[in-house]
């Protein structure tokens, strides 16, 4: 069979930088890419859209906590198009390969780095498509359901090589243009081995198959701007690297060009241990805004034991002090409903933004992913299932607590966490209501605290450069998120 047109599928309204990698990469062998983000199509769309591209293959990207969404998605798309072969790509089909594999629907999962494996996928299917496959990096499975394993490719040393091209998205979604803002990847890989990240797996898989963190080269990073830039206006940057302070010499030399020939507002991820002058000069000098940081848990015990990230709370301070120092904003990012963590507990990681005073603040409810030692531990502390599975995993990081523990306060805490820190002088009446015994309290309470979340959303979306309707639209659009 010839493969001419492939189609990517996935769930959330953003212009994934792995598609736009594999789609450029696609394009130079002569192929033709095409891209449905399920969230932006109207009843019927999809159908609509797939009869008029009639794709000779799929590809649905997808997270982990979005692998119920695959597995229905790909169960629909073998249903309707049962001779097309559908790939499952992304984070999901990197650390849980077996799992991946195991979806109805799904021939091949991509389990590593896609820019060389899925060419090789395409190859074979055009040349060998009844044989086995053997392509590193692609697992399948035969009509007798036996799974085909074929190891982890090795890591991609040049990341530059492939640009970037939005106008795969913009064509059929010309509202993602009107963003003001812009994500941009400039790295691979972060060398920390928290316990409820899955860079620690990832770090695992990929062991002695090259270097796990890479950059882009600063002069491609800059042109890949530049290109965007021409095909619509944006006024700010997000550098979504895991980590992107980690290299002095290639910062600046990247601050360097991007002052000269970019210079509009960045923001970028950061820890503690990067809160040098020579660091956060580069940054201001080259305009970046905003630095954000994990600080995950307010309790420096929990944080070191159980989360495996070996910061205390005075370098958290330091960090903040150093960013203030350079007129630079900070952005937290915190979990409640941690494994262990008591009401207390969460109470603490308020009272430490608020001493941090962050400009922007963000928080999740704690996601078990299986396999992580974070999930491992829950098990063994017995307030997860040893049964517990990706069937059991939600959509959303916002909604609620999977543990068996009571985490209702805690959720609560989570509810309330951005209205607490730009005002601490309510954290007192927040624990009283938290911790009322009164049952008229109670039934009120969590009411209440949803929309003060609500509106604390929608504040913080405005915050960001956004209208107040567009913060709501976003947020009525994507409310079983929330």
């Amino acid at each position: 069979m010839e493969i001419k047109r492939i189609l990517f599928i996935q769930r959330v309204p953003f212009t994934y930088s792995g598609v736009l990698v594999l789609c450029a990469m696609l394009k130079q062998h002569g192929k033709e890419c095409h891209v449905i983000v399920t969230t932006l199509e109207k009843e019927n769309g999809i159908k609509k859209e797939i009869n008029r591209i009639k794709p000779d293959l799929f590809c649905i990207s997808a997270l982990s906590n979005e692998r119920n969404w695959a597995k229905t998605t790909a169960s629909a798309l073998k249903e309707q198009h049962s001779q097309i072969p559908i790939v499952l790509g992304g984070t999901h089909a990197i650390l849980y390969p077996e799992d991946a594999i195991s979806i109805n629907g799904v021939d091949y999962v991509c389990a590593g780095e896609g820019e060389k494996a899925l060419y090789d996928l395409v190859k074979h299917l055009e040349t060998a498509e009844n044989s086995t496959c053997k392509v590193q990096g692609i697992w399948s499975s035969t009509v007798n359901n036996e799974i085909v394993r074929n190891g982890v490719p090795e890591l991609a040393t040049d990341i530059s090589q492939y640009q970037e091209d939005r106008s795969l998205y913009y064509e059929r979604y010309p509202e993602l243009k009107k963003d003001s803002m812009r994500f941009f990847y400039s790295s691979r890989g972060c060398p920390y081995k928290c316990s409820f990240c899955y860079n620690f797996q990832m770090q695992q898989i990929f062991k002695n198959k090259g270097s796990y963190i890479r950059h882009k080269e600063p002069e491609k990073l800059i042109q890949e701007i530049e290109t965007e830039m021409t095909k619509a206006p944006f006024k700010y940057i997000f550098f979504v690297d895991d980590l992107f302070t980690i290299n002095k010499q290639w910062l600046k030399e990247f601050s360097n060009l991007y002052q000269k020939r970019v210079n509009i507002p960045y923001c970028c991820n950061t820890r503690p241990e990067f809160a040098k002058e020579e660091i956060f000069s580069d940054l201001k000098e080259s305009g970046c805004d905003r630095v954000g940081f994990g600080v995950e848990s307010g309790n420096e015990d929990l944080r070191f034991k159980v989360l495996n990230k070996k910061v205390s709370n005075d370098d958290f301070k330091r960090l903040s002090q150093m960013a203030k120092k350079y007129g630079i904003k900070i952005q937290t990012f915190n979990i409640f409903a941690l494994p262990t963590e008591t009401v207390e507990n969460a109470f603490e990681t308020l009272e430490l933004n608020a001493e941090l005073q962050p400009d922007v603040i963000s928080s999740s409810i704690y996601m078990p992913f299986p396999g992580t030692s974070l999930c491992d531990l829950a098990i063994k502390e017995g307030i997860l299932p040893a049964s517990f599975s990706f069937d059991d995993l939600p959509s959303s990081f916002h909604r609620k607590s999977l543990l068996k523990a009571p985490m209702e306060k805690q959720q609560l805490v989570h509810k309330i966490h951005y209205f607490a820190v730009k005002y601490p002088n309510t954290i007192p009446w927040f624990k009283k209501l938290i911790n009322s015994d009164n049952g008229f309290i109670k039934l009120i309470t969590p009411p209440i605290f949803l929309v003060i979340f609500l509106f604390s959303y929608v504040t913080r979306f405005k915050g960001e450069g956004n209208s107040y309707w567009r913060a709501l639209k976003f947020l009525l659009k994507f409310r079983k998120a929330y």
